[in-house]
This record gives structure tokens, sequence and C-alpha cells, in this order.
């Protein structure tokens, strides 16, 4: 690996600004697109929808990474192909119209552009750190999976629910 000479005080500096624009881009994005796409789909699916997505996601992966490779291997398209037929089957049953997946695309983006760049800068573990980097974007939007699970509509119902000792 090439050793750069940094300023500490400019790698601070931008790591801070880096920091801030990320949040104001997100607190923005969210108040501005995804409050109201959250809200439908909370209102929409319950905690099957997640089920499907992981019930398609794993044997997804696993197929299409053995197929590809002639042994024992798993793989990230085949888990997203898998995801988005889980999902679709779910959406089937329940007849369930439109895009449900609007609410995960930021995270999702965000996990791909984390590891591709940490695999040209020549991380170890850049898959892993592009996936936590994503997921742990879902805790702000832990609230829909709540929701989705408890499966009503009224908002003070649920965090009624939520809150409860």
């Amino acid at each position: 690996m090439i050793h750069v000479p940094t300023a500490l005080w400019a790698h601070s500096l931008f790591d801070l600004l880096a920091w801030g624009s990320g949040l104001g881009f997100g607190v923005m994005l969210s108040r501005w697109r995804l409050a109201e796409t959250v809200d439908r789909l909370a209102s929409t699916v319950d905690g099957k929808y997640f089920a499907a997505l992981v019930a398609g996601a794993i044997p997804g992966a696993w197929i299409a990474g053995s197929l590809n490779s002639g042994a024992l291997s798993h793989s990230v398209v085949g888990a997203l192909v898998g995801a988005i037929i889980g999902v679709e089957i779910y959406k089937s049953f329940k007849d369930i119209k439109g895009s449900t997946g609007g609410a995960f695309v930021g995270s999702f983006s965000l996990g791909v552009v984390v590891c591709l760049g940490l695999l040209a800068i020549g991380v170890p573990y850049a898959p892993l750190w592009g996936f936590l980097a994503g997921a742990l974007r879902y805790i702000p939007l832990v609230g829909i999976w709540a929701k989705a699970a408890v499966g009503d509509s009224n908002r003070t119902k649920t965090m009624s629910l939520l809150t409860k000792s």
C-alpha cells in the first residue's frame, strides 16, 4: 500500500465536512422524498414482506454463486435477484401494485459505493464493509419494520405499542 502523508487538520476538516454533508443530505432526502414512501410501504406490507425478501435472497445467493463458480459459493447479484423474486411473489399474493423498494434504494446504493471505493484502494474485506455501511444505514428506518410487523395503520397506536414498558 502506498503511504501518503496528510495534514491531520486537513484530514479532520474534510472528514467533518463529509459526515456533515452526508447527514444533511440524508435528512433532506428523507424529508423530501422518503417520508411518503416509507409511510406508504409501512401501511401496505407486513412482516412477511421481509421474510419473503430473505427467503428469496438466501437461496438466490447460494444457487447463483454455486452455478457460476462450479463449487459451493454465493453471489451478491443472485441474492438481489432472489430477493426481488421473493418480494414479487409476496406482492402477487397480497395484490400489491407498484414499487415497494424505494425506501431501500439509498442504503443499497451507499453499500455498493462504499464497497467499490474500498475495493479500489485495496482495503481488505471491502464487501463486508460495504454491506455494513448499507445495513447500518437502516437503523433510522427500524420503525418501518416495527410498523410493518405490527400491521396497523394507526401511527399513535403503533407508537404506544412500541414504547410500552
